[in-house]
Protein backbone atom coordinates (compact mmCIF):
# COMPACT_ATOMS: atom_id res chain seq x y z
CA UNK A 1 0.00 0.00 0.00
CA UNK A 2 1.81 3.29 -0.99
CA UNK A 3 0.90 6.75 0.74
CA UNK A 4 -0.06 9.46 -1.36
CA UNK A 5 0.90 12.89 -0.75
CA UNK A 6 -1.81 15.29 1.05
CA UNK A 7 -2.22 18.38 0.28
CA UNK A 8 0.31 21.08 1.13
CA UNK A 9 2.74 18.08 1.87
CA UNK A 10 6.53 18.94 1.03
CA UNK A 11 8.48 17.40 -0.77
CA UNK A 12 12.49 16.51 -0.10
CA UNK A 13 12.92 17.96 -3.80
CA UNK A 14 10.85 20.59 -3.60
CA UNK A 15 13.11 21.76 -0.74
CA UNK A 16 16.08 21.02 -2.56
CA UNK A 17 14.85 22.89 -5.73
CA UNK A 18 13.68 25.88 -3.55
CA UNK A 19 17.16 26.21 -1.40
CA UNK A 20 19.06 26.11 -4.91
CA UNK A 21 17.03 29.09 -6.33
CA UNK A 22 17.53 30.84 -3.28
CA UNK A 23 21.08 30.04 -3.11
CA UNK A 24 21.28 31.47 -6.96
CA UNK A 25 19.84 34.65 -5.82
CA UNK A 26 22.65 34.81 -2.94
CA UNK A 27 19.77 34.80 -0.02
CA UNK A 28 21.25 31.51 1.20
CA UNK A 29 24.71 29.65 0.75
CA UNK A 30 25.28 26.12 1.18
CA UNK A 31 27.76 23.62 1.97
CA UNK A 32 29.35 20.50 2.21
CA UNK A 33 30.32 18.82 5.25
CA UNK A 34 31.19 15.03 6.05
CA UNK A 35 29.02 12.41 7.21
CA UNK A 36 28.91 9.96 9.43
CA UNK A 37 29.75 7.03 6.04
CA UNK A 38 31.13 7.71 2.92
CA UNK A 39 28.77 10.49 1.98
CA UNK A 40 28.49 14.63 2.59
CA UNK A 41 25.93 16.11 3.76
CA UNK A 42 24.88 19.95 2.50
CA UNK A 43 24.33 22.48 4.98
CA UNK A 44 22.41 25.57 4.10
CA UNK A 45 23.03 29.18 6.15
CA UNK A 46 21.13 32.45 5.34
CA UNK A 47 23.43 35.29 4.13
CA UNK A 48 22.99 38.97 5.15
CA UNK A 49 20.68 39.64 1.70
CA UNK A 50 18.74 36.51 2.71
CA UNK A 51 17.89 38.29 6.61
CA UNK A 52 17.36 41.58 4.93
CA UNK A 53 15.14 39.99 2.54
CA UNK A 54 13.27 37.88 5.66
CA UNK A 55 13.01 40.82 7.47
CA UNK A 56 11.56 42.74 4.31
CA UNK A 57 8.82 40.19 4.08
CA UNK A 58 8.21 39.94 7.63
CA UNK A 59 7.21 43.86 8.12
CA UNK A 60 5.15 43.37 4.83
CA UNK A 61 3.11 40.02 5.96
CA UNK A 62 2.80 42.47 9.31
CA UNK A 63 1.13 45.26 7.81
CA UNK A 64 -1.09 42.92 5.27
CA UNK A 65 -2.36 41.71 8.46
CA UNK A 66 -3.27 45.04 10.05
CA UNK A 67 -5.71 45.32 7.28
CA UNK A 68 -7.34 42.24 7.51
CA UNK A 69 -10.54 42.55 9.90
CA UNK A 70 -11.39 38.72 11.52
CA UNK A 71 -15.34 38.82 11.66
CA UNK A 72 -16.71 35.57 14.03
CA UNK A 73 -18.80 33.47 12.14
CA UNK A 74 -22.55 32.96 13.80
CA UNK A 75 -22.97 29.64 15.44
CA UNK A 76 -25.05 27.28 13.84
Amino acid sequence: MSSRPSPGDVTIGSVYATLDRLEAKGLVSSSRIPGTDASSRRVFAITGAGARALTQTRATRDRLWLGVKLHRLPNF
